[in-house]
């Protein structure tokens, strides 16, 4: 009986251990998926800024061909531009504004944490 009992513990222990092994592929796997998962997400993040920034490069864009006469450019027929009117109402005002502020720095520099 002694010799039995004394396999008890270590048979256990060597099911365990087996059962162990058997689920570390499903561990690594877990790990693997999760490290994925991650990656997947930073890229949506990336994708999701660098679409923001074009966006915000194609406004600035249309705003120089719409309003370039003011920085030398040939403009547009002029009734394109009021046409175009009242989709720029955004960057008339922050034109505005900039004009308002252009002699004071620090104003210009609270002017863009407005524009956030």
């Amino acid at each position: 009986m002694s010799g039995a009992s004394g396999n008890g513990p270590k048979r256990e222990a060597e099911q365990s251990l087996a059962r162990h092994a058997a689920r570390l592929p499903a561990r690594i796997w877990g790990k693997l998926r999760d490290g994925w998962k991650l990656a997947e997400e930073i890229h949506k993040h990336q994708a999701t800024d660098r679409l923001e920034w074009e966006t915000r490069e194609l406004e600035n864009i249309f705003s120089l061909l719409t309003l370039g006469a003011f920085v030398g450019l040939q403009a547009p027929p002029m009734y394109i531009s009021l046409e175009l009117l009242p989709d720029m109402e955004k960057e008339l005002v922050l034109m505005a504004n900039r004009a308002c502020t252009a002699q004071d720095p620090l104003a210009d520099l609270f002017s863009m944490f407005d524009s956030f």
